[in-house]
């Protein structure tokens, strides 16, 4: 690979970055959370823990406040 050729690589990976093409949205992962953590609620409260479910359920809430927040940020 030649000189020329290898800065245009180095360019051009930098704009890729900077326009944030291969970041991750943090939305995405808040709604994984929530669904595993909707999830493990279930299980709990099926074995009959009612005081952990609601720990659960309320760590989820809170995953979802942030992303109910974060949509109204975009709506801006």
């Amino acid at each position: 690979m030649g000189t020329k050729q290898r800065a245009l690589c180095c360019i051009s990976q930098n704009q890729i970055n900077m326009f944030g093409l291969f970041k991750k949205d943090p939305v995405k992962e808040w709604q994984k959370q929530y669904r595993e953590l909707m999830e493990e609620a279930m299980h709990i409260q099926r074995s009959g823990d009612l005081r952990a479910y609601a720990a659960k359920i309320e760590e989820a809430e809170a995953v979802a406040k942030k992303i109910e927040e974060a949509a109204a940020g975009k709506k801006e």
